[in-house]
């Protein structure tokens, strides 16, 4: 369920970082001058090893600005580790490696990125927009029935119980989300007068 009170952001960032693979050199073009690829490791040297957010996030901009192949990596891997600290700033960090990489490798995190935190802060209307521009832009994505979820989520928030179910039953696909789709299934159907098919829900999460 969504959270009742906004979370502070962690303060722990190797799991930022580490999230979409901060070593992603594959993604690099091999012929990377030496001192190109040194400041990006060592970006992520201060980031990951010397938990220095602030220090890695002003290496990854030079890298951005120097518009290396490291660029689009590095942008991203700033708004991670700036969500981190502020969310706020990591939320416009994250509109920003949108707008500049629209089909970046990292475009359909950043987006759910987006979706959560907004979720956290209860920002529901933005949410919810971010929520359909994945669906159209993502119809396909690994991670297609987390993101039914989460806008079942926002629905049952919202106290529509009815348009939830539309995206909870979808969401039982989901191994991360399964066991919260299947209680919340079973809630909104005894709360629609669905009785029995609530209660089989039910039984199938107890």
């Amino acid at each position: 369920p969504i959270p009742t009170a906004v979370p502070q952001p962690s303060q722990s960032v190797k799991p930022l970082i580490e999230k979409s693979g901060a070593t992603d050199v594959s993604l690099v073009a091999p012929t990377s001058p030496p001192q190109v690829v040194d400041a990006y490791e060592e970006a992520y040297r201060q980031a990951v090893k010397e938990n220095d957010p602030r220090a890695a996030i002003t290496q990854f901009d030079a890298i951005v600005q120097s518009k290396s192949p490291f660029a689009e990596n590095a942008a991203y891997k700033a708004a991670q580790l700036t969500l981190g600290v502020s969310f706020e700033n990591g939320i416009h960090r994250l509109e920003q490696y949108l707008t500049q990489y629209p089909a970046g490798s990292f475009a359909s995190e950043a987006l759910l990125t987006l979706i959560e935190t907004r979720l956290k802060i209860k920002n529901y209307d933005q949410s919810q927009k971010d929520i359909q521009a994945f669906l159209t832009s993502f119809p396909k994505h690994e991670r297609l029935a987390e993101v039914r979820f989460l806008r079942a989520e926002l629905l049952r928030n919202q106290g529509q119980c009815a348009a939830a179910l539309d995206d909870y039953v979808p969401s039982l696909q989901s191994e991360r989300r399964r066991e919260e789709a299947l209680y919340f299934t079973a809630w909104c159907q005894y709360n629609l007068g669905k009785v029995e098919q609530g209660a089989t829900h039910l039984a199938e999460y107890l």
